[in-house]
């Protein structure tokens, strides 16, 4: 199609495309799918195994059924239906709860719960999403709880309630019977759906270019600089008659192809007009290379940038500039401001260079020189 150099690249970053984001699909499934069946089996009741939750449905009971009840080993089912229609409303912020969430402030947002008289005793109730019949399973009350409607009580001039030592944690779909707290977890699945939908699209993306290679980015970068076959099969002629691979990037005469995992860059050398080396700090052994063409195509300055080792640095630029001396090489800030502001001048420049080189008169201006400022 664009000849083996490319169609080989594009067979490559297809796979790799496909493989990395499989690979990642994969992981994500196996996490969400190990988060789901905690979260599934912490949805029982607590100190019952999960077959006796599972077996039995909810047991109808009222407040009175209650009284004597003291401690969560004497109910034989702990998943019920409780009837108090006398129930009082709590209301508390989530900044009344001691310990939780302290980094934020959520005064806003305001939750309902219940306490349901158990002669002389209160049970609460929470989250309280609908009114009485109540549909959960009693759990040990935790100890922020505990403190919290302690604190909301108190507040309002009324006596510290005495509170049953468990609760009735209460569930969206409780009232489903058997496989309570299921319609809730399969709810909040949109969540990681929503996040394994990226791999999940470039997976399919990969698939459809390993279908139809026409479809790869490469056919696009390729029509920058005319019919995309046609520039395929000059850059397989030129890389037959010889070429150089240093590093990530493998040099014909006109032509640098700078390879990566998921992508190609192809670079014209003939339409460069500036080369240096930018940053040796933040990336280790690896430093990273620009070269700028005379027509900005892709950011400000239309740059092309990879990455090489630091030991390559030398070798790479002299591949590009030692056939073309007339480029301009190295950075500094006045030749950044040039390039923005003075950009034609600089590509005449260059263009001048190039015709006393090419004529056989060399180069009259010092090599990589920027072009003076004229008044």
């Amino acid at each position: 199609m664009y000849g083996s150099l490319i169609d080989g690249h594009i067979k490559r970053t297809t796979q790799n495309l496909l493989t990395i984001n499989l690979t990642i699909l994969g992981i994500m499934t196996t996490v969400f799918g190990i988060l789901f069946v905690a979260m599934r089996s912490n949805s029982k009741p607590v100190g019952q195994p999960a077959e006796d939750s599972a077996s039995k449905p909810p047991k109808a009971i009222t407040a009175s059924d209650l009284r004597g009840h003291e401690t969560l080993n004497s109910f034989s089912n702990r998943h019920v239906s409780l009837k108090a229609p006398n129930a009082v409303d709590l209301e508390w912020n989530i900044t009344d709860l001691s310990g939780r969430l302290p980094k934020y402030d959520f005064t806003r947002e305001k939750y309902t719960y219940h306490l349901v008289d158990v002669g002389g005793k209160s049970l609460l109730v929470l989250p309280g999403l609908s009114g009485s019949p109540f549909v959960g399973t009693l759990t040990e009350l935790e100890q922020k709880d505990r403190q919290a409607v302690e604190t909301v009580v108190q507040s309002r001039g009324q006596p510290k309630p005495d509170l049953l030592p468990y609760a009735l944690y209460c569930l969206p779909d409780a009232s489903n019977g058997p496989g309570h707290g299921t319609s809730f977890l399969l709810g909040m699945l949109w969540i990681p759906l929503l996040f394994m939908a990226v791999p999940a699209g470039y997976a399919v993306i990969a698939l459809m270019r390993r279908g139809n290679p026409l479809t790869h980015p490469i056919g696009r970068l390729l029509s920058r600089f005319g019919p995309p076959q046609a520039i395929g099969q000059a850059i397989e002629a030129e890389m037959r008659a010889g070429c150089r691979t240093i590093g990530p990037a493998l040099f014909t005469q006109n032509w640098a192809l700078v390879t990566r995992s998921l992508s190609v860059t192809l670079i014209p050398l003939e339409n460069l007009i500036w080369v240096y080396e930018r940053s040796r700090g933040p990336f280790g052994p690896w430093s990273e290379l620009v070269a700028v063409p005379r027509v900005a195509n892709e950011h400000v300055l239309g740059e092309y940038v990879f990455y090489a080792r630091r030991s390559e640095v030398a070798a790479i630029i002299d591949q590009i500039t030692g056939p073309r001396p007339w480029l301009i090489t190295g950075w500094t800030p006045q030749i950044r401001s040039d390039m923005l502001a003075r950009r034609q001048e600089v590509i005449a420049y260059v263009d001048e260079r190039r015709r006393h080189f090419l004529s056989g008169q060399g180069v009259p201006i010092q090599h990589g020189a920027c072009p003076p400022h004229r008044p």
